[in-house]
């Protein structure tokens, strides 16, 4: 498409509202292209209106809502671009495989890739223009918006993340067709969400009085430890056997002696015999309860087989936050944790779950974020004073995802949503 706008075929005139383009030949015009576009709003393709200049076709897109991507560049974090690339890919894909669209009449200057800001949606421009289609003209869009978007975090050091690398060298490989970076995209995703579900070891529950909890990343195998008998049944033993020795000793004693001291051994030998008889009966009970505490130890545990038959139980799902809203110059340094799937914000302790304390104007239950389908999503509940998503006042009832790097203004004190540390 760059070789009709060399050729003047097209030309462009652009303003804070429209971005139009008039086309020099009618029958550059295509007719069929530009009836399917008319649907495609919702699938991430700016509205376009014809109409007739000096005798020519002008195709006029309201751009007024959005900003263009290079505009955005040097404001976005590593999180924000990352999930702007990532629609991005998802709609280029989307158009590749209706068979209507042309990907090659898509406009892949960073200028005219446009974003609103309220929800980092991607709108594309695209041209509903006769041009012919093949493997070498797709190929030449693949390439000119891989290499766009590489120097676009080469001149963006905020936009640099272990993430954003690993994308930058994926766009930098000419092996590499956008739909091979779209999984890696998709990969890179997934890896984050379960390294985030187990990036700690230990899964504390706050609330209650209940000893705490620490289930490890790493499985283990769990063996309770019972104390042993042997040593114990050794003693006794060795005890046995001293007096055992003892009893013939004094036998011995008695055969030499005589009857002259019969009565004096004889009370030692009753002695050593009750003592030997105690000590069996204690061996005997101590060895009986000490199997006993053993069982009992082990029925105690209530780790139970791997492969064990049964009903399989139900685990509760644990909700790990990973947003944070933090005070933009506020009275007091105040970090609210999304710590729950519906999370209530207001200045009343008593009726929501993270309080500000320090704004009046902060209605008692102001607003409310919940997480829906892994996404954070916010709304404005009846408060006196209004919840704004970077400027914007949501509307009663609206509900905006929102997602890190964007701010969060609650009457008059403003937060940005940050990642939890």
């Amino acid at each position: 498409m760059n070789s009709l706008f060399l050729e003047d075929s097209i030309k462009e005139n652009r303003d804070n509202s429209n971005i139009s383009y008039i086309l020099e030949r009618e029958q550059l015009f295509f007719e069929t292209g530009y009836k399917v576009l008319q649907n495609q709003e919702k699938n991430g393709f700016a509205k376009c209106v014809k109409i007739l200049h000096n005798g020519k076709i002008k195709l006029v897109y309201d751009i007024s809502k959005y900003k263009s991507l290079q505009s955005l560049l040097d404001q976005l974090t590593p999180e924000s671009f990352f999930s702007i690339i990532n629609r991005l890919f998802n709609i280029v894909s989307e158009a590749k495989h209706n068979g209507f669209i042309q990907c090659e009449n898509i406009d892949v200057d960073l200028s005219k890739i446009f974003i609103d800001s309220n929800n980092l949606n991607v709108f594309l421009i695209y041209l509903p223009v006769n041009t012919s289609t093949n493997l070498s003209r797709i190929g030449v869009f693949e390439r000119e918006l891989k290499k766009n978007l590489a120097e676009a975090i080469t001149k963006n050091s905020n936009l640099y993340s272990d993430k954003v690398s690993r994308l930058f060298n994926d766009l930098q490989n000419d092996n590499y067709l956008l739909e091979d970076i779209k999984e890696n995209i998709k990969k890179s995703a997934i890896t984050r969400d379960s390294m985030h579900l187990g990036q700690t070891n230990e899964i504390v529950k706050p609330e209650g009085n209940l000893p705490t909890l620490v289930i490890s990343a790493h499985t283990q195998t769990v063996q309770p430890k019972v104390p042993s008998n042997k040593k114990d049944l050794m003693k006794w033993l060795i005890l046995f056997v001293i007096q055992v020795v003892s009893v013939i000793i004094c036998a011995g004693i008695m055969l030499f002696l005589g009857n002259e001291a019969t009565i004096y051994i004889t009370l030692i030998v009753v002695m050593v015999v009750i003592d030997l008889t105690v000590s069996i009966f204690v061996g005997i009970f101590a060895f009986r309860e000490k199997k006993s505490v053993s069982v009992q130890v082990q029925n105690n545990i209530n780790f139970k087989p791997i492969f064990e038959g049964g009903a399989t139980e139900v685990l509760e799902e644990i909700f790990i936050p990973s947003i944070a809203l933090s005070g933009v110059g506020t009275p007091a340094n105040i970090e609210v944790v999304i710590s729950k799937k519906e999370f209530v914000i207001g200045k009343n302790p008593e009726s929501v779950d993270g309080v500000i304390p320090f704004n009046k104007a902060i209605s008692r239950v102001h607003c409310k974020i919940s997480f829906v389908n892994n996404l954070y999503m916010l709304k404005d509940l009846k408060s006196a004073n209004g919840t704004y998503v970077n400027s914007v006042k949501l509307q009663e009832d609206q509900q905006i995802e929102i997602i890190i790097g964007d701010k969060i203004r609650l009457a008059n004190s403003e937060f940005i949503v940050r990642a939890v540390r």
